[in-house]
C-alpha cells in the first residue's frame, strides 16, 4: 500500500465503471495516447454520471465509445486507482455483446480515444492494458460460475 500525503486528499473521488466484453477470443478495447508519445489501451468504460446507476453507466459508456450494445453480466475486477486528479474505484463487468456496429464514435474521438478494436491475447504483449490483469487470466474463465471478483490492489496510474 502507498503511504498517505496530503495531495491525496484533494483528489476528486470517482466511481468508475468499465466493460470487459469477450467475443470469440478477442476481447473489445479502446486505444488512448498517453504521456510521452507512449499509447495504452482500456476496456471500454468511464465515470458515473450523476443518479445513474453502475450498470446503465457501463452501458453507455461502451456505446459512447465504440458504438456497441451491452449487458453487463457479473463483476470481475474492482480496481483501486489513484491517477493524477482522481481517486478511482473502477468495477469492471463481464459484459455480454448484444448489438451495434464498432465505431469510431464522435464521443470516442472528443474523449481522446484513437481507435476501438477487437484484440486477441496475443496481439496485447507489447501493449499496455488496463485492467493489466487481462493479459495473465484465462478469459474463458470468466463466465464460469466459480470465477470470483477480485480486488485489484491500490496503485498509481499514468492517466
Amino acid at each position: 500500500m502507498m503511504p498517505y500525503t496530503r495531495r491525496d486528499s484533494d483528489r476528486e473521488h470517482r466511481i468508475s465503471a468499465g466493460a470487459v466484453v469477450i467475443e470469440e477470443n478477442h476481447v473489445l478495447l479502446v486505444r488512448y495516447d498517453g504521456a510521452g508519445g507512449r499509447s495504452y489501451l482500456v476496456g471500454p468504460g468511464g465515470g458515473v454520471l450523476g443518479n445513474e446507476g453502475i450498470y446503465q453507466a457501463v452501458i453507455r459508456e461502451v456505446r459512447e465509445e465504440t458504438g456497441l450494445e451491452v449487458s453487463p453480466q457479473k463483476v470481475l475486477f474492482v480496481e483501486d486507482l489513484l491517477s493524477r486528479r482522481h481517486r478511482i474505484v473502477k468495477i469492471w463487468f463481464l459484459c455480454d455483446l448484444i448489438g451495434g456496429a464498432l465505431a469510431n464514435t464522435r464521443g470516442a474521438l472528443e474523449e481522446g480515444i484513437t481507435d476501438v478494436a477487437w484484440y486477441r491475447k496475443d496481439e496485447l504483449l507489447d501493449e499496455v492494458v488496463y485492467p493489466p490483469e487481462l493479459l495473465s487470466c484465462d478469459w474463458g474463465a470468466f463466465p464460469r460460475h466459480d470465477w470470483e471478483s477480485k480486488y485489484l490492489e491500490l496503485r498509481e496510474t499514468d492517466f
